[in-house]
């Protein structure tokens, strides 16, 4: 709930898996919230510890599954649509092709970010969370070919880039190693 971290939509949106999960009963639902979630609403009296206990019963008991471990990359691998607001992870899910719905605070985007932003799914309350869901659950994803294009602009064209650090943190030792 720092606006210069971000912002988060918890308190906010708290309600929406579980409409969704009313709605589509079929659909594997994954929450995952920043590791220091909870522990920063608590203290911020934002909700009670027993809030968070009540919360975390209530989507198990719905089939919505807590991931508070996994490494990220395989919960990434397992979504086919990511919820979120401001989050490092935006950039490896966007790179999968997958849909985002992204929930905008105050804080400003830079230029890369604001690029992936146009081919992300903006919302600005639940009403819309839900029928960007209910559009995708019926195939309708008229984003991806901008996601994929950026893709390919953006980041397929950047591949080898360990390889270039790399050699240049070599270059730059041996040139320094020359004087």
């Amino acid at each position: 709930y720092d606006e210069k971290l971000g912002g988060s939509h918890f308190v906010e949106y708290k309600d929406v898996p579980i409409d969704i999960k009313k709605r589509y009963k079929d659909i594997e639902m994954i929450f995952r919230p920043h590791p220091l979630m909870f522990e920063e609403l608590v203290s911020k009296k934002l909700i009670t510890k027993k809030e968070e206990t009540q919360y975390l019963e209530l989507i198990s008991e719905l089939g919505i599954r807590y991931d508070n471990g996994e490494p990220i990359e395989r919960a990434i691998e397992k979504a086919d649509v990511l919820l979120t607001d401001f989050s490092s992870i935006i950039i490896m899910f966007f790179l999968t092709g997958k849909p985002i719905i992204y929930c905008p605070s105050q804080i400003e985007l830079n230029e890369e970010y604001s690029e992936l932003a146009e081919a992300m799914y903006i919302v600005q309350s639940e009403g819309d969370i839900i029928k960007y869901i209910q559009m995708l659950q019926e195939g309708n994803d008229y984003l991806k070919e901008k996601r994929l294009a950026l893709i390919e602009k953006k980041y397929l064209n950047n591949r080898g880039a360990v390889t270039n650090i790399v050699d240049r943190i070599i270059a730059d030792f041996e040139c320094a190693n020359e004087k």
